[in-house]
This record gives C-alpha cells, structure tokens and sequence, in this order.
C-alpha cells in the first residue's frame, strides 16, 4: 500500500523509480515529486519536473530524462524544506561528445544513472554528476 505523504499529489504512472539499500525512491505524474520511502514512511518535496531516471544518496537526487528538448537534461540538487533546489542542469552527451541518439533508454539504480544508447551501455554515478 502507498499513501502520498501530506501535501504530495497520489500516483497516477510512476516514470521514474530507484532503490537503495534502504530506501525506495520514486517521480511520478501527476506533479512530478519526488518521494522517499524509508521504514515505511513516504516523504516528498516538489519538482515540478518529468524525469525517467532518478538518481538518489543522501539528501542529493539527480532527475535524467524529460520530454522534447528536455530528453537529455540533468538536473542534479539537493533536497530542501518541501522542494527539490536544483543547483546544477545540464544536457548528457556520449563520451566523444556527441548528442545521445532520438531513442535512448535511462535508468536508475541507487546514485547510478545508466543510459543505453544503441549498442552501448553507459553508467555515471551521481558523485561525478554532482562536482
């Protein structure tokens, strides 16, 4: 069972999901929050933005993945008072550099984001997203 916590909108298709080692962390829609489930209790803060991979340590979240132009935006913050306070963005490319193909597939998994871009398999950890 899930209960959104206070002041959180419910679920209605959940785009983006995660797991630590304690800890279940998702962004869904309608609002696009981000909740932590932690022994069984739901907390949340507002986004505001669409995301298909989520990416979490701490009190730090990175949301990968939007729509249109935003399909290949990073924003990487920190979790403040009932809000996500992105404190840096930026547009993924391919290691040479190149944009990411139209069809690319993120994911997730604890501070890992893993991008699976034609034939390669990419991964990044939210530590160097983050510095």
């Amino acid at each position: 069972r899930y209960s959104a916590p206070g002041g959180i909108d419910s679920i209605d298709d959940c785009y983006a999901l995660t797991v630590t080692n304690h800890e279940v962390w998702a962004c869904y829609y309608s609002s696009f929050p981000v909740v932590r489930i932690r022994d069984g209790r739901a907390t949340g803060w507002h986004s505001g933005r669409a995301a298909h991979a989520l990416l979490a340590y701490s009190d730090t979240i990175a949301l990968a993945g939007g729509y249109g132009a935003e399909r290949d935006v990073v924003a990487v913050g920190a979790l403040t008072g009932d809000r996500l306070r992105v404190e840096r963005e930026f547009r993924l490319t391919l290691p040479d550099g190149t944009e990411l193909p139209k069809r690319v597939q993120m994911f997730g998994h604890g501070d890992e984001l893993h991008v699976l871009a034609d034939t390669a398999w990419h991964k990044i950890s939210l530590d160097d997203l983050h510095t």
